[in-house]
């Protein structure tokens, strides 16, 4: 399994990947709903949806697109609650 370092964006280019905007996204979506201090919560929730990401493939020279990585974010919440 390679880990995760590019990513492409909407508009087809290809960037590095960040995991951690992941994390600041769902952080920032967790204190919009009134949960402060969700910094932890949305690092571990990061680090499930770059596993899940690894684990169907994505990696190397398989790059997810940002529709992925969503979907992904998505259901980890969903399973998380």
């Amino acid at each position: 399994m390679s880990a995760i370092t590019k990513i492409r964006k909407r508009d087809g280019t290809v960037q590095d990947f960040t995991p951690e905007r992941i994390g600041d996204a769902i952080r920032k979506a967790a204190e919009a709903q009134g949960l402060l201090d969700f910094e932890g919560e949305a690092r571990r929730l990061q680090g499930l949806v770059v596993r899940r990401l690894e684990e169907k493939g994505y990696g190397g020279e398989r790059l997810p697109d940002v529709e992925v990585v969503q979907d992904e974010v998505e259901a980890v919440l969903r399973e998380e609650g």
